[in-house]
């Protein structure tokens, strides 16, 4: 049997264009081996401009809350509270700044939730990262994972781990160096730093929440390809669908059987 908490998530990311050349600046053109044009580097200027902050910074603490169960469009469900301390604010932030997000997914008992494409941290770790809608929605970052990048010692990575580098000025996944991490943060620096970005709030993990949407919260943003007419219909609660996330059909019917409940055991 299977746990419903390992099929209940495909997370807020939508679907991404399989065009690898889409949206590059007017004159880029990139060689056959490097041609797989990273996320976050389609159609990168209205990313960053959807941001509320975009930062450089480093995972200074972990911690894991579960919400508070508010009906049936809200049930209780494990976050996890990542604390970064801006080691350079890029947008919407100043270098020094510390915030906390809140992320879906985590321990809740003695089972652990861990939504599809929805970021994982480690303290210590250090990221650029295009903060959106903290609070408000199950991943705080823009088209969520990929609003995510990874930088250490021996170079750049997307959230997944994708290795990255600078090629003809735009980020593309296949292999990177040393080099490449400042390089992937001055790429986003030379998005980010002419922007007047309104800044992302900053929680704290002992205040009880729950999933109910308040008003005039904001729904993910993500830059799918165009939908199909024989997309599967999205009949999720509310509060999933807050997630900007579509299951696959087979996820779907697991979904439906169970009726959306994400905590029990259900075997498809």
């Amino acid at each position: 049997m299977r746990s419903i908490l390992a099929l209940v998530f495909l997370a807020a990311c939508g679907a991404q264009s399989t065009d690898p050349a889409a949206d590059l600046p007017a004159g880029v053109t990139l060689a056959p081996q490097a041609a797989q044009v990273a996320p976050i580097a389609r159609r990168a200027d209205d990313r960053f401009a959807a941001a509320d902050a975009v930062v450089y910074a480093q995972v200074r603490d972990i911690q894991y809350r579960v919400s508070v169960a508010d009906g049936e469009d809200a049930p209780a469900l494990p976050h996890t509270f990542v604390t970064l301390d801006v080691l350079r604010g890029l947008a919407g932030a100043d270098d020094g700044d510390t915030l906390t997000l809140r992320v879906l997914g985590g321990p809740m008992g003695d089972r652990t939730l861990r939504p599809s494409h929805v970021p994982t941290f480690e303290v210590g770790e250090r990221v650029v990262a295009l903060v959106y809608a903290n609070g408000e929605t199950g991943c705080p970052f823009v088209a969520c994972s990929e609003g995510v990048l990874r930088v250490d010692d021996s170079g750049a990575w997307t959230a997944s781990g994708e290795p990255l580098s600078i090629v003809d000025g735009v980020p593309v996944v296949g292999e990177t160096a040393p080099e490449e991490g400042l390089a992937l943060v001055d790429w986003a620096a030379s998005h980010a730093e002419h922007l007047a970005l309104p800044g992302a709030r900053s929680l704290d993990p002992d205040r009880p929440f729950s999933l109910h949407t308040e008003d005039g919260a904001r729904m993910p943003v993500s830059f799918p390809v165009q939908a199909s007419a024989t997309d599967t219909p999205d009949t999720r609660p509310d509060w999933m669908k807050n997630l900007d996330s579509q299951p696959d059909p087979a996820e779907q019917r697991c979904l439906e059987a169970n009726d959306f409940d994400p905590t029990l055991p259900h075997g498809c």
